[in-house]
């Protein structure tokens, strides 16, 4: 049966744990996204978003699953299509490519 501990860590105490791990698992991620710079990758697209003129902004991921940001064309949707992004910048959760 389900016995239920008390909370001995006080709210602000985890509230500062939780800062420096996500500032760690940043630092991490984004070291690790930086290799991905200059690199081809096939990218699973997910989401259409802002259009601009005849470009909008697209959300995917790439086999890794990496969070991928790039403009396409708007027309015909890329949405639920693979195509081919080279990644041209690096975020600790994201990466920014180019449409290939």
């Amino acid at each position: 049966a389900e016995q239920k501990m008390e909370d001995s860590v006080p709210h602000p105490v985890k509230k500062k744990r939780e800062k420096e791990l996500t500032e760690i698992l940043a630092e991490t991620a984004l070291a690790h996204n930086k290799r991905l710079i200059g690199a081809n990758e096939w990218v699973l697209v997910d989401k259409q978003e802002s259009v601009s003129g005849k470009d909008a902004l697209y959300h995917g991921r790439t086999g890794h699953n990496k969070n991928v940001h790039f403009t396409a064309p708007a027309r015909p949707s890329l949405v639920g299509t693979f195509v081919r992004v080279t990644i041209a910048d690096a975020r600790p959760f994201a990466l920014k490519g180019m449409y290939a």
